[in-house]
């Protein structure tokens, strides 16, 4: 059976594990069983968190949607894991001020 694109929106790890336990099992396919899996693993929070978390950091910093959906599937720790982040992956440049207003929003959720 041919599959058509309804929408499209770029989502995290987390929101992704959600929506494939949302159905049962037997209807997943062999690559949603494998996706499935994979969320499992690498999920850091829980969807509501990670939803919570990028639009948090949308809000209150200059990064993009797509930029805080990978930082919040990757969970970085310190500032200067997240400034390697942005340095291997785009020509964007994060200021010291953005890195750690994001560390911290970061270490708070993970705190409640």
């Amino acid at each position: 059976m041919a599959r058509r694109i309804l929408s499209e929106k770029d989502i995290t790890v987390s929101e992704a594990d959600r929506a494939l336990r949302s159905r049962k099992e037997e209807e997943l396919d062999q690559f949603q069983r494998r996706t499935l899996e994979y969320t499992s693993k690498f999920s850091k929070v829980d969807a509501d968190t990670s939803e919570k978390l990028v639009e948090k950091i949308t809000q209150e910093t200059g990064i993009s949607r797509k930029e805080a959906i990978m930082i919040v599937n990757i969970m970085p720790k310190r500032v200067e894991e997240l400034t390697a982040l942005f340095s291997s992956s785009s020509k964007r440049f994060v200021s010291k001020a953005d890195a750690e207003k994001v560390i911290k929003i970061i270490k708070d959720s993970l705190k409640q």
